[in-house]
Order: structure tokens, then C-alpha cells, then sequence
């Protein structure tokens, strides 16, 4: 019998994923040996904590941001022009037990020199009931490193788009509706199941004094992950006699 591999070179310390066995009987030298049929050398991780691993619930600081914002507009234009850049630190990194092992509890990326990003607004008003917002923005990620300086995972760049919409039908009610994309680019360690959020919300807001307000929304993940994903995006490795 033998066993046939989609091999993918793949540099980071975390694991690839097994999804099914195959159990090979015993044989005059040997006892029953359990090995991998499908299977992907790559790992799996979240992007913003790539190394949590426990089962229980953990609280933490994640992330710092230092953020400064410049208005492009002139007074009399009708759209609000703007951008904002940002600088993100994290306080527990990989280089040291302490902050690897807060990783490991969801405390963030743990990037070396911090994350930059750069995002634009667009606001209008389309009508008197109807005002539109528009963003585009880019992360660049920095990567966690271990002792002795060595990359624990190559983390991926951040494409953000979105647009919404808010209805302001008087000064107490406001529907609003947005969609919000993040995709991952760039170089990366290869993620088995990576999946760029697009995401929508819905919701309103409500005033019943000028100075107090309250809000509800109902978020939905619009590109969820189901077995068809998985069968797609694993190597396979076929047995034959």
C-alpha cells in the first residue's frame, strides 16, 4: 500500500491539521497503525491571535493604538473628506515566556514593532434622509518573533473596505445598515482555513433626549465556512494497492 502527498512548504511553529485517519492492520512486525488520510501540512490560525490554544476564557490587553486624523475638506463642500493613520503596539510579544504564554490566551499577534495602518473616509448626504459613508484603508502587520529573533509566523496585511448607510428619519430615529470587508494579503504563512471576513450589520438608533441615546444591531458573517470549504482547501492523500 502506499501513499500518495500533496506536499506545501509551510514556515511557522504551528501544527498542520488532520481531519481524517485511516487505521492499517496489524501485520507480523508491527501493531494496527493509525495514520493520516486527509490532511493539510498548513496550519490553521486567526490572524489577530495566531497562537491562542485554550479552552477556557482569558481577559487581557490586547492592543494600544495611537491614532492621529487630518480633515481633507474645504467648508463649503457638501462631503466629508478625511483620513486617519494609526499606529497599534501590543504588549506581550513571543520573546519571552510571560508574553508567549498570554498569546496563547488570546492577548493578540504579538508583532515585533506594531502594526500601521492608513484609512480614508468619504461622508455625504444624498438627500435629507439618507446620508452614505465610504472607507478604504491598509494594514501592514508586523510579524511575532521568538528568542534569538526567528519569525514565529509570517502574518498577513489587511485590506479594508466598507460602506454605510444611515436613514435619519427624524431627530429621535435612525436606521442604519453596513457592509464591511477585510481581506488578507500579502505574504503570509499559508492559512488552511483562511477566511476574509465580508461582513453586514444592521440596526437603529434611538434618542429620546437630545443628550441620551441607545442602540441595537443584528451582525451576520456573510461568508461562513462549510464542508465544501474544507474538502477545497486541504491536500488529500490517496491510497491504492
Amino acid at each position: 500500500m502506499c501513499f500518495r502527498e500533496s506536499v506545501l512548504t509551510v514556515g511557522s511553529i504551528l501544527p498542520g491539521i488532520v481531519l481524517n485517519t485511516q487505521v492499517l492492520p496489524a501485520t507480523a512486525l508491527t501493531l494496527p497503525i493509525t495514520v493520516p488520510t486527509t490532511f493539510t501540512v498548513a496550519p490553521t490560525y486567526l490572524p489577530d491571535a495566531p497562537f491562542v490554544n485554550r479552552l477556557f476564557g482569558e481577559s487581557s490587553w490586547n492592543k494600544f493604538r495611537c491614532r492621529g486624523e487630518d480633515s481633507l475638506n474645504r467648508s463649503e463642500q457638501p462631503a466629508w473628506r478625511r483620513t486617519h493613520s494609526f499606529l497599534s503596539l501590543v504588549p506581550d510579544k513571543g520573546n519571552d515566556f510571560g508574553g508567549f504564554n498570554q498569546m496563547q490566551r488570546g492577548a493578540g499577534p504579538g508583532g515585533d514593532i506594531g502594526d500601521f495602518g492608513l484609512v480614508g473616509f468619504v461622508d455625504g448626504r444624498l438627500s435629507e434622509h439618507v446620508n452614505i459613508s465610504v472607507n478604504f484603508g491598509y494594514i501592514l502587520n508586523s510579524n511575532p518573533k521568538g528568542l534569538g529573533d526567528f519569525v514565529l509566523l509570517d502574518r498577513p496585511d489587511e485590506l479594508l473596505t466598507g460602506i454605510g448607510f444611515d436613514f435619519p428619519v427624524n431627530k429621535h430615529f435612525q436606521p442604519i445598515f453596513e457592509v464591511r470587508s477585510t481581506q488578507y494579503v500579502g505574504g503570509r504563512t499559508p492559512n488552511a482555513f483562511e477566511n476574509s471576513r465580508l461582513i453586514s450589520s444592521a440596526g437603529i438608533k434611538i434618542y429620546p433626549r437630545r443628550w441620551f441615546g441607545l442602540g441595537a444591531a443584528y451582525r451576520r458573517h456573510l461568508n461562513q465556512q462549510d464542508d465544501a470549504t474544507l474538502i477545497k482547501r486541504t491536500s488529500t492523500s490517496t491510497s491504492g494497492s
